[in-house]
Protein backbone atom coordinates (compact mmCIF):
# COMPACT_ATOMS: atom_id res chain seq x y z
CA UNK A 1 0.00 0.00 0.00
CA UNK A 2 1.16 3.50 -0.98
CA UNK A 3 0.80 5.92 1.86
CA UNK A 4 2.41 9.26 0.72
CA UNK A 5 1.76 12.70 1.90
CA UNK A 6 2.40 15.73 -0.42
CA UNK A 7 2.71 19.48 1.29
CA UNK A 8 2.32 22.09 -1.02
CA UNK A 9 2.73 25.62 -0.14
CA UNK A 10 4.03 29.14 -1.63
CA UNK A 11 7.47 27.61 -2.15
CA UNK A 12 6.52 24.59 -3.75
CA UNK A 13 7.09 23.91 -7.47
CA UNK A 14 3.56 22.09 -8.79
CA UNK A 15 5.72 20.15 -11.29
CA UNK A 16 9.04 19.02 -9.42
CA UNK A 17 6.01 17.98 -6.45
CA UNK A 18 3.93 15.88 -9.12
CA UNK A 19 7.62 14.48 -10.46
CA UNK A 20 8.27 13.05 -7.20
CA UNK A 21 4.87 11.51 -6.48
CA UNK A 22 5.10 9.72 -9.78
CA UNK A 23 8.46 8.14 -8.42
CA UNK A 24 6.75 6.98 -5.53
CA UNK A 25 3.84 4.98 -7.47
CA UNK A 26 6.48 3.87 -9.51
CA UNK A 27 8.36 2.57 -6.82
CA UNK A 28 5.32 0.86 -4.71
CA UNK A 29 3.96 -0.65 -8.36
CA UNK A 30 0.35 0.36 -8.07
CA UNK A 31 -1.44 -1.69 -10.71
CA UNK A 32 -3.18 1.07 -12.56
CA UNK A 33 -1.17 4.89 -11.09
CA UNK A 34 -2.70 6.76 -14.34
CA UNK A 35 -6.16 7.67 -12.18
CA UNK A 36 -4.72 8.34 -9.27
CA UNK A 37 -1.36 10.50 -10.65
CA UNK A 38 -4.66 12.61 -12.53
CA UNK A 39 -6.26 13.43 -9.55
CA UNK A 40 -3.39 14.02 -7.88
CA UNK A 41 -2.22 16.51 -10.72
CA UNK A 42 -5.39 18.28 -10.89
CA UNK A 43 -5.44 18.54 -7.38
CA UNK A 44 -1.91 20.11 -7.11
CA UNK A 45 -2.78 22.47 -9.51
CA UNK A 46 -5.72 23.70 -8.67
CA UNK A 47 -4.13 23.90 -5.06
CA UNK A 48 -1.68 26.12 -6.20
CA UNK A 49 -3.40 28.09 -8.62
CA UNK A 50 -6.21 28.92 -5.90
CA UNK A 51 -3.24 29.46 -3.13
CA UNK A 52 -1.57 32.02 -5.29
CA UNK A 53 -4.08 34.05 -5.97
CA UNK A 54 -5.14 34.20 -2.21
CA UNK A 55 -1.58 35.63 -0.91
CA UNK A 56 -1.31 38.31 -3.76
CA UNK A 57 -4.29 39.59 -1.74
CA UNK A 58 -3.20 38.84 1.77
CA UNK A 59 -5.23 35.71 2.16
CA UNK A 60 -4.93 32.69 3.68
CA UNK A 61 -5.01 29.47 2.44
CA UNK A 62 -4.85 25.68 4.70
CA UNK A 63 -6.67 22.47 4.06
CA UNK A 64 -5.87 19.09 3.91
CA UNK A 65 -7.29 16.54 1.45
CA UNK A 66 -6.93 12.71 1.84
CA UNK A 67 -7.13 10.60 -1.39
CA UNK A 68 -7.94 6.78 -0.60
CA UNK A 69 -8.17 3.80 -2.27
CA UNK A 70 -7.53 0.13 -2.25
CA UNK A 71 -4.03 0.53 -2.48
CA UNK A 72 -3.41 3.98 -1.85
CA UNK A 73 -3.83 6.98 0.40
CA UNK A 74 -2.52 10.20 -0.30
CA UNK A 75 -2.52 13.09 1.87
CA UNK A 76 -2.38 16.53 0.36
CA UNK A 77 -1.55 19.22 2.74
CA UNK A 78 -1.77 22.47 1.51
CA UNK A 79 -1.31 26.15 3.22
CA UNK A 80 -0.34 29.39 1.56
CA UNK A 81 0.19 32.10 3.50
CA UNK A 82 -0.06 30.50 6.80
CA UNK A 83 2.91 31.38 9.32
CA UNK A 84 3.61 27.54 10.73
CA UNK A 85 6.29 27.18 13.68
CA UNK A 86 9.04 24.69 13.39
CA UNK A 87 7.08 21.88 15.38
CA UNK A 88 3.93 22.29 13.14
CA UNK A 89 6.72 21.71 10.06
CA UNK A 90 8.40 18.70 11.59
CA UNK A 91 4.50 17.06 12.26
CA UNK A 92 3.60 18.10 8.96
CA UNK A 93 7.27 16.46 7.64
CA UNK A 94 6.64 13.10 9.51
CA UNK A 95 2.61 12.76 9.40
CA UNK A 96 2.08 12.95 12.79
Amino acid sequence: MLKHTISIDETSNPGTTLKQFCESCKRAKLKDPDDLIAQVESAIKEFSDRGSELVAVGSQFQIKRVLSGNDYEITLDVSFGVKRSLVSKMKSLFSL
